[in-house]
């Protein structure tokens, strides 16, 4: 499926850094939204002017930060900050970027609290279908 990114906006720092949006759907996209919708957080940090993409795990689990932040550099050029928690055991990866923010909502993911929306092509194609679940 096609996306229609016109009223998606960016930041310059997004700009700057080389961000790329997806122009279309795949199995990498469905398996990042099904992260999200499993270990992921999507807000703002410090008010609206910060948008925070957050993608929580287990500290013995650095290999899944890895696997994530190889993720997202194929779908958005850019490498998300993994920082590591001793006083909690978990390891984060996070970005906070303006353009994917606004990406993900515009192709219809949103998590607030727990309850999410989940875009509508993930669940008409199998193949995005099983990478989805293999994100959660």
């Amino acid at each position: 499926m096609k996306f229609d990114l016109t009223n998606v906006t960016t930041s310059y720092v997004d700009k700057r850094e080389g961000l790329i949006l997806p122009t279309e759907s795949s199995p990498a996209l469905a398996e990042f939204i099904g992260i999200m919708a499993g270990d992921g957080h999507l807000g703002n940090a410090d008010g609206e002017n910060h948008h925070l993409i957050h993608i929580t795990s287990n500290m013995t689990e650095t290999s899944y930060a890895d696997y994530v932040n190889k993720l997202t550099v194929s779908l958005f050029g850019l490498h998300f900050h993994t920082r590591i928690f001793l006083y909690n055991h978990t390891v984060n990866v996070v970005r906070k970027s303006q353009g994917i923010s606004n990406f993900l909502r515009a192709i219809g993911y949103e998590k607030r609290q727990c309850i999410m929306s989940i875009p509508e092509w993930i669940w008409n194609n199998a193949l995005e279908l099983k990478a989805f679940i293999r994100g959660i």
